[in-house]
Formats: structure tokens, sequence, C-alpha cells
């Protein structure tokens, strides 16, 4: 009876491990079919990578190309530069040949006519000189035979002539293109004149507190006015970094300086910190909302960052609190005109 029991409880435990045999194989079979569908997509994303390559080496190709012609365009560009001169030369030449042989060519409608008249009168009168009047004829045919070889001759100078003009057209309007060109690079040229007419303004516009500051070096150091005129000195000296600590010790003294915040911005645009100058001049600008040279510097800075709607309000909102601000007004009207023409 025990070998019996032990028997049942054998033959279960085999069933059971079957079971567990049948359930791994099972699972191994998943994990063949997720294993097969992970390297497919492994594949698929090789090839993917493989195009994006070849794309890649041929937008490369197409860079170089445009590239080369736009030197060889600039190549053309000069010479037609260089030649410009020579043919406005020979057009001159030939004009003044056109006029000569329009002269020449009068000349000889006057002899023609003459001759003409001639011939009648000797028809006329003396019809028994036939001899005479078939060699007046000669002369006749060989001035009309010379006339049309003239007239083939200025024929040519004309077409050449219109040639040369339709070259020189070409020339004037590439000539213009380039002064066009020009233009924007005056308009570029002003405001780079204006940032630093501002500049100068931002770091001369106390000329006095300066003088006083040089006098007032040995004040108290926890005197917030001693560090502001020292950051006035430094930034009149180009100490950009140092007029930045000075007027950070300022504003440790009293948070609410707008023009300290101001000037830390001017500091940090010249060290072409435009974020860092935004950050202060919008801290001057929450201290005191009608500081017109806030909003000017701010409206730059947002400017050399090509945010161009964000500079124009700025600009404008300066010229709203001080309609003589003459800088701001001359940014602004630049970059409206900038955004008409985009």
């Amino acid at each position: 009876g025990t070998l019996t029991g032990q028997r049942h409880q054998l033959g279960a435990q085999l069933s059971d491990l079957q079971t567990q045999i049948q359930d791994l194989e099972t699972r191994e079979t998943e994990l063949n079919h997720s294993l097969s569908t992970r390297v497919g997509e492994i594949q698929t994303t090789e090839a993917s990578l493989s195009s994006l390559e070849a794309e890649f080496g041929q937008l490369q190709s197409q860079i170089a190309a445009q590239r080369n012609q736009k030197e060889a365009l600039a190549e053309k560009l000069q010479e037609l530069r260089e030649q410009r001169p020579q043919l406005e030369t020979k057009s001159g030449k030939l004009q003044t040949q056109i006029q000569e042989l329009e002269q020449r060519k009068a000349e000889l409608r006057q002899s023609l006519a003459a001759l003409q008249g001639q011939r009648q009168q000797v028809e006329a009168s003396l019809n028994p000189l036939q001899a005479d009047v078939a060699q007046l004829q000669t002369q006749v045919a060989e001035q009309q035979n010379y006339k049309e070889q003239l007239d083939q001759a200025i024929a040519k100078l004309i077409g050449r002539r219109r040639r040369l003009e339709g070259q020189a057209s070409q020339l004037q309007a590439q000539i213009q293109d380039l002064e066009s060109r020009q233009t924007e690079l005056n308009r570029s040229l002003s405001v780079a004149i204006a940032e630093l007419q501002s500049t100068e303004a931002n770091l001369n516009s106390l000329p006095a507190q300066v003088d006083q500051a040089e006098q007032t070096l040995t004040f108290d150091p926890n005197d917030a006015r001693l560090y502001y005129e020292q950051g006035l000195v430094n930034g009149k000296q180009g100490n950009y970094w140092e007029a930045i600590e000075d007027f950070s010790q300022v504003l440790r003294r009293d948070p609410n300086d707008a023009k300290a915040y101001n000037y830390r911005g001017v500091s940090y645009a010249k060290l072409r910190d435009q974020r860092n100058a935004i950050k202060d001049y919008n801290q001057a600008i929450r201290v005191n909302p009608n500081f017109a040279q806030a909003y000017y510097n701010r409206g730059y800075a947002r400017y050399r960052l090509g945010i161009l709607q964000g500079a124009i309000q700025d600009f404008s909102q300066a010229l709203d609190i001080n309609p003589n601000y003459t800088e701001a007004d001359e940014l602004l009207r630049y970059l409206e005109q900038t955004e008409l023409l985009e």
C-alpha cells in the first residue's frame, strides 16, 4: 500500500513537471518570436540610418556645388566690372564712327541729288551727247553702289552698337543691384553708429558724477553712492566686470535703484551678454516703469538677439515716455522698414 501511494505521488509530481516543461517551451517560443521581431526592427532601423547617411552625403554635395556656383558668380561679376570701362570706351568710339558715316551718307545723298539734276539737264539740252550721258549714268551707278556699301556698313555698326547697349544695360542692372546692397550696408552702419552713440550716452551721461566719484573714493565702503560713482568710472574706462561688481554692491544696499540696474545691464551688454543685460533692464523697468533709457537699452539688446517684435515694442514705449528720444526713433523706423521689406 505504501509503494502504491508513493507511486501515485511520483506520478503526480511527474505530471506537474511535464506541465511546467510545456509552459517553459511555450515561453521559449514566445521569446523566440519576440526576439525575431526585435531583430527585424533593428534591421529596419539600420536600413533607415543607411538611407539617412546617403541623403546627408547628397546634401553635402549640393551645398558644395552651391558654394562653387556662388564663387563663380562673384568672379563673373568682377570680370564684368573690369570690362565695363572698356565697353563704354568702345561704345563711344562706335558712336563717333556712326556719326561720321551718317554725315558722309548725307553728303553722298546731296552729291547724288546734284548728279541726278545734272543728268536731267544734260538729257534735256544735250540729247546728241549720248556718250556723256552714259558716262554720267556710270558715275551715278558707282555712287549708288558706294552708297549701298556704306548703308551695309552703317547697318553692321548699328547692330554692334545695339549689342553693346544691351551689354551696357546688363552692367547697369548689376551696378544698381550692387548699389542696393551698398544701401543695405549703409543702413547697418547707421545702426552700428546708433549703438555707439547710445553706449557713449550711457557711459558719459553723468560726467559731473564721475568727477565727484574720483574725489570721494575714500568714503565709507558701506556707502552705496561710493560704489555707484566707482561703477560709472569703471564703465567709462572699459572695466566692465569691475563696473558690474560695483553696481551689484549698490543693489545689495538698495535693491530698488533703477539706475544701478540699468548701468549694470549696459556693462553686461558691452561684454556681449545680452541675456543678463535684459534681466537687469527688466528690473530697472519694474522699479521705474517710466525709465525711457531702460526701455531703449532693452530694445537694443532684443534687437541684437533677433527678437525684432520685442525690440519694436520697447523702442515705441521709450518714445511714448520721451517723444524726443532720437536714437529710439531712428532704430524704430529702421526696424519697421525691415519688417515691411520682409
